[in-house]
């Protein structure tokens, strides 16, 4: 993505190896926040970045914190804006029609891993780690329905990781959700953000999982979703700081 190269480019050559995967991380918090969630002018965050990346080049920052100080005035998306954006983010995924320029797969794919690996407490499952191209994006509620608006259908809280063989069985099938959620391909899925299937206190469904997934189910599971999402997409934990004046 052009605009993690922007800053990548120059700090690789310049920050420690540990200062540069700081950077990086802030990267994907401001990206995420800034451009995919709340979707805010790009023009903005691409300036600040090259301010950013001219100071690098000539050794005027050599720390993400630095990077941090220099544009999270600007940049930086709170948590209470995020997490209600979040909240009614739709990222269009269609099976019908893959080539479809509204399409985001990917962008699908990396926020549902991403929560997937936040809620197994590590990085098991990797985007491009071998094993994972079986993993398909479910529609809980079959994309086919008519019983929710598209507007709903397409929602992040829609959507779950599953395997993709298990994706096809139940479509060949035709099931609904009535049927899926009591089903083997439901019940025994190795992905935890598949509606009833998050385990202790980590839950991104219904304390019940719900007996239909209807616009209300989904815009719930979506907000608590976005719960996760505030702690996921941080720079908390005492990483950044700015500097007192």
């Amino acid at each position: 993505m052009i605009f993690f190269k922007i800053l990548a480019i120059p700090a690789q050559n310049k920050f420690s190896d540990s200062e540069f995967l700081k950077l990086l991380k802030l990267c994907e918090v401001f990206i995420f926040r800034y451009i995919v969630v709340t979707k805010k002018d790009e023009r903005v965050l691409v300036n600040n970045f090259y301010n950013v990346a001219r100071k690098i080049n000539n050794d005027e920052v050599t720390t993400a914190n630095e990077v941090y100080n220099l544009i999270h005035k600007e940049i930086f998306v709170d948590d209470e804006e995020f997490e209600n954006a979040f909240s009614y983010v739709k990222f269009i995924y269609a099976k019908r029609a893959p080539n479809n320029y509204h399409n985001k797969t990917k962008l699908v794919k990396y926020t549902l891993y991403r929560l997937e690996n936040y809620l197994r407490g590590d990085l098991q499952l990797s985007l491009v780690a071998t094993g994972t191209n079986d993993v398909s994006i479910e529609h809980i509620e079959n994309e086919s329905s008519t019983s929710i608006a598209d507007e709903h259908k397409y929602r992040l809280g829609n959507y779950a990781l599953m395997k993709e063989s298990d994706n096809n069985e139940m479509g060949r099938r035709s099931m609904t959700f009535t049927d899926k959620r009591t089903s083997p391909f439901y019940e025994n899925s190795q992905y935890l953000t598949l509606i009833g299937g998050i385990k202790n206190n980590n839950t991104l469904s219904h304390a019940k999982s719900p007996t239909v997934m209807n616009e209300e189910n989904i815009k719930r599971r979506q907000r608590q979703m976005a719960k996760i999402a505030v702690d996921l997409w941080s720079l908390h934990a005492g990483q950044f700081a700015l500097d007192s004046i």
